[in-house]
């Protein structure tokens, strides 16, 4: 508990350092005249009155291995990663401001000497916040997030001829998650998303429920049933800076706490991206991944990805 308290805490101090830091005097000339511009001009200067900016990137990385008699030994892999991240902005004369982001990532690696084919990730997420003009660059807003997989998960037990459970399925959870509460942004590089009251659902497929024991709950589902309905705190946000030339790092970040069962138990996500870019083509990316979920595992949850591959701008 002391570990998570303390994790959480750091988390909150740096988002409210990113919060009222000062604009980075060492951008690229384009860069801070772009988040410099008054946003009145902007949209005078673009769409009359109406401010509509797509932007994002699709990235495609393989990673490969081959061994043929080596001595020193060695196994065969392949593996890939395709993602897309992309946002939707929309804002109007009013103050009305619509943000949309889609994330979407893929991998697998394939062992052919074992005839082995394993997930490396499997993620579908869709967040939106609507708001409206409150104090300064505060909005009063709502918020609706769709997460899901798109793929069966399982847990491997190699002791026993590398045999295999299925623990998640298609679509299967699904979390939804929907509330009110204020939403900061200034420019592109920096939101925040503080909800006092965020329901939260999870819809998973029954026939995980059905045969576990009395008093226990799968993702936080009791026995029998095929949902689960939770009432908290959520704060969210991005942060994403240029660490230096051909290197930049986007920091997403998630806290939940559930009003109705154990609100001291504070689940967290963190998610950094470092990109090194080579060229306009060709980049490398490396992803660490935390979460916290008290309803799915009571341990931290922590993943790593490194890859190069292509990569395209919008």
């Amino acid at each position: 508990m002391s570990k998570k308290i303390l994790i959480t805490l750091l988390l909150c101090c740096s988002v409210l350092g990113n919060l009222f830091a000062q604009e980075n005097p060492t951008a690229p000339e384009n860069e801070v005249q772009q988040d410099t511009l008054l946003f009145d001009a902007i949209i005078e200067s673009t769409l009359k009155g109406k401010r509509f900016k797509f932007y994002g990137d699709t990235k495609l990385t393989f990673n490969q291995a081959y061994f043929s008699n080596w001595i020193s030994g060695g196994v065969s892999s392949l593996s890939g990663l395709f993602g897309v991240n992309y946002h939707i902005d929309y804002s109007d004369r009013t103050g009305l401001a619509w943000d949309t982001n889609i994330i979407l990532s893929v991998g697998f690696t394939e062992i052919p000497d074992l005839n082995v084919t394993r997930k490396t990730d499997d993620r579908f997420e869709i967040e939106s916040i609507v708001g409206k003009p409150m104090l300064g660059h505060w909005k009063f807003a709502g918020t609706v997030k769709l997460k899901t997989q798109l793929f069966e998960g399982f847990q491997m037990f190699a002791e026993q001829g590398d045999t295999r459970r299925l623990t998640t399925d298609r679509f299967s959870p699904v979390l939804l998650q929907a509330g009110i509460g204020f939403y900061y942004k200034k420019q592109d590089n920096f939101w925040l998303n503080i909800t006092p009251a965020s329901a939260r659902f999870i819809f998973i497929d029954k026939k995980f429920t059905t045969d576990i024991a009395d008093n226990t709950t799968y993702l936080g589902v009791e026995k029998g049933k095929g949902s689960a309905f939770f009432l908290g705190f959520a704060l969210t946000g991005l942060y994403r800076t240029k660490l230096m030339d051909n290197i930049s790092m986007v920091n997403r970040f998630n806290i939940y706490s559930n009003y109705l069962r154990e609100f001291a138990n504070v689940d967290f996500e963190i998610n950094t991206s470092v990109r090194f870019k080579v060229n306009n083509a060709i980049s490398s990316n490396i992803v660490f991944h935390a979460i916290y979920d008290h309803d799915i595992v009571q341990k931290l949850q922590f993943r790593e990805l490194f890859g190069m591959g292509i990569q395209i701008d919008i």
